[in-house]
């Protein structure tokens, strides 16, 4: 499993998970569904268990970058086991009825976040920036 981000068939989509090795966690989304930056930021707020503090309203992108480069929750033994070998997000909905969504500019904004900032996070600069950090593999799959 590369770190990276690739473009699937909705009909590729039970092949690649069908290849990620064992304890890699697998969060689907559904484009569609997605109406505002708020949206997103919630989902995969509750996708990816990210911490909730007393007193938190919504989330930021700021917050967001924070908790994606920080995916090792040591006190949820569950979450730790589920997502040892890696993460993969798959993004459903990226063309329909012709109208390709990667145009689109809150779509541009969560791919450039991670091309540019979260998989080389998690590819390289974990160990630069994190005690003890290392390397694992984050993949998205956009479905077009």
């Amino acid at each position: 499993m590369q770190n990276g981000l690739y473009y699937i068939s909705e009909e590729e989509v039970s092949g690649v998970k069908a290849s990620l090795p064992d304890g890699v966690f697998i969060a689907e989304i559904d484009y569609e569904r997605i109406n505002s930056e708020s949206d997103y930021l919630d989902l995969m707020g509750e996708l990816f268990r990210f911490p909730v503090f007393e007193g938190q309203t919504g989330h930021s992108w700021d917050g967001y970058y924070d908790w994606i480069t920080d995916l090792n929750w040591e006190n949820d033994s569950e979450w730790f086991d589920i997502s040892r070998n890696g993460f993969c997000l798959i993004i459903h909905g990226c063309n329909k009825n012709g109208y390709d969504k990667r145009f689109d500019p809150l779509l541009r904004k969560i791919v450039d976040g991670f091309v540019y900032d979260i998989l080389p996070f998690w590819k390289k600069d974990i160990k630069d920036v994190v005690v003890c950090g290392e390397p694992k593999p984050f993949c998205v799959y956009l479905v077009i």
